[in-house]
């Protein structure tokens, strides 16, 4: 078992799958603490990376080793060769496994080589700093580029991609980083267009803003997240936010409520929670996922806008583009179909732009590795 899972160690996003899957139930706390000691093995056979630190801080804390598990992880930190980098994938975010301040600030550390909160840290700095580490399955970059409109070579491209990952990874986990909208948001973003975009948002009647679970994802919802009163419809709760995992349906009819009192929502359809039955297709790939926005958007009479944030000029600038309109005598079932299409377009027309805005997130990572063939030969860097 060892030597199976070592193999996939230096590909972060695989091995963070099988932890997940091999941990996520024991019948026995007997189990668990061969779980635990297989952890251990691993840990002392193979190159220090963060899915399998963050595995074993997490179990050892469950089982009441924590410090054990955290002198383990800071002891393979200091004697890290320099030359090296602690790899981590694209679904490794902070905050997503159930252990103690320090080892949160450990796990830090091992992703950003930050030890403690900077408040004048730059972002777009940090970004390009550890845009090395980020490690993104060769069949997902090779897929996307043999599918991008521009003429970048894969060098210059894929680096490109892995900022665009790690700046959507330091605003994910903004509060191990101390990142906050008043500093590090504003220094990012074009503040005078998403004031322009967040007045013509608001000024409209009812309005249902789609994003998806890509692109710059998390600063998007950063922003959103600071205006008063908006609302946001995802699988976790949060600031001016409504969880669809606890109860979808009702959820959906709160949503539907708040927009017809003329309250902004933003949805991300892709979303595999609640009844996702609607075929949505990207670069060949047939993803399912829900009807809220078209829902919503039809039935209270409301504008269906995509949004997004794209760099441009070292800056992020927001970006709404207006999708259908329920035309005279239309039936719901052909509104949504448009819905759909023009939702997928938009995907799409993400993941085959520039390189700096191309983000891809877990479901979407498994979605593009189970469509994308691996080449047969080598990309010309």
């Amino acid at each position: 078992m060892v030597s199976a899972l070592a193999d996939v160690w230096s590909d972060q996003t695989t091995l963070a799958i099988v932890l997940r899957r091999l941990g996520t139930r024991f019948s026995s706390k007997a189990k668990e603490e061969d779980f635990f000691e297989l952890l251990l093995a691993l840990f002392a056979s193979v190159p220090l990376n963060f899915a399998l630190t963050a595995a074993l801080l997490e179990y050892g804390s469950r089982l009441g080793e924590g410090p054990l598990a955290e002198h383990l992880a800071l002891c393979s930190l200091r004697q890290q060769d320099p030359g090296k980098r602690v790899m981590w994938g694209s679904g490794d975010f902070l905050g997503q496994h159930r252990v103690s301040q320090i080892s949160n600030r450990i796990l830090t550390l091992m992703k950003y080589d930050i030890g403690r909160i900077e408040p004048n840290l730059d972002p777009f700095i940090l970004a390009a700093r550890v845009h090395e580490k980020i490690s993104i399955p060769i069949t997902i970059l090779e897929g996307l580029f043999d599918r991008q409109r521009g003429n970048l070579a894969f060098d210059p491209w894929q680096s490109a991609v892995k900022k665009a990952f790690a700046l959507d990874h330091m605003f994910q986990d903004a509060a191990f980083l101390g990142l906050t909208h008043e500093f590090h948001a504003r220094s990012c973003v074009d503040m005078e267009e998403w004031s322009r975009v967040a007045t013509d948002i608001a000024s409209s009647h009812r309005t249902v803003c789609m994003i998806f679970h890509g692109g710059h994802l998390s600063i998007c919802r950063f922003m959103w997240g600071c205006e008063a009163k908006w609302q946001f419809l995802g699988s976790k709760a949060g600031p001016n936010g409504m969880s669809a995992k606890t109860d979808p349906r009702g959820l959906l009819f709160a949503a539907f409520k708040e927009v017809q009192k003329g309250v902004p929502l933003l949805v991300a359809p892709d979303g595999n929670y609640g009844n996702c039955s609607e075929e949505l297709r990207v670069l060949g790939a047939t993803v399912l996922g829900g009807e809220g926005a078209a829902f919503i958007a039809f039935h209270a009479r409301a504008r269906l806008v995509w949004l997004q944030f794209v760099f441009n000029d070292d800056v992020l600038v927001p970006i709404i583009i207006d999708g259908p309109t329920p035309k005279k005598n239309e039936t719901y079932r052909s509104f949504k179909d448009r819905c759909n299409a023009f939702y997928g377009s938009c995907i799409e027309d993400v993941l085959t732009g520039a390189p700096e805005n191309i983000v891809l997130r877990s479901h979407w990572m498994q979605v593009l590795t189970d469509t994308f063939q691996p080449r047969k030969e080598p990309t010309a860097s």
